[in-house]
């Protein structure tokens, strides 16, 4: 089986980049263009599930064997925040890595200085308590699930 960074397509045709992958934690970069928004101005769902899938699943491989991959069982997200603009940054982190199954969970935030003006509440408007005091990143969204292993002895059906 390749390694996860010889097969990026999905993730570079999103946009994303990956930056950090070891010991069960991972961490996943999106600059939000106007593609990855819906007719709303505010970023797609599907892009921050694309988002939290990527940061987990990636976090769960580099928490499995040499010749062992993951694909996604199940996954929840939590959309805390609308999103207009800047930069997303997803942290993926496994909590249980067994044979056959991993479970973890992604935190993905708005992390540059435009951030402030970039999460948007009802109507535009800032969230209600405003960026947070001394805060570089406020979080929009957090997800958590389950993936499978893959090896060669338990291939995909």
């Amino acid at each position: 089986m390749s390694r996860p960074e010889e097969r990026q397509v999905f993730t570079r045709l999103v946009g994303a980049e990956r930056t950090m992958a070891r010991d069960g934690r991972s961490e996943v970069r999106l600059a939000i263009r106007p593609h990855h928004k819906n007719e709303l101005g505010i970023v797609h769902g599907g892009v921050l599930m694309a988002l939290a899938d990527e940061a987990i699943g990636l976090a769960a491989y580099s928490a499995v064997g040499a010749g062992t991959a993951v694909v996604t069982a199940e996954l929840h997200v939590h959309f805390l925040l609308p999103v207009r603009d800047g930069l997303l940054v997803a942290r993926g982190q496994v909590w249980r890595a067994g044979r056959r199954l991993v479970t973890g969970e992604a935190v993905i935030e708005l992390v540059d200085a435009a951030g402030a003006d970039a999460a948007a509440g009802p109507e535009g408007r800032a969230p209600a308590d405003g960026w947070p005091a001394g805060r570089s990143a406020v979080i929009v969204a957090r997800a958590d699930g389950t993936w499978a292993t893959v090896t060669p002895d338990v291939p995909l059906p």
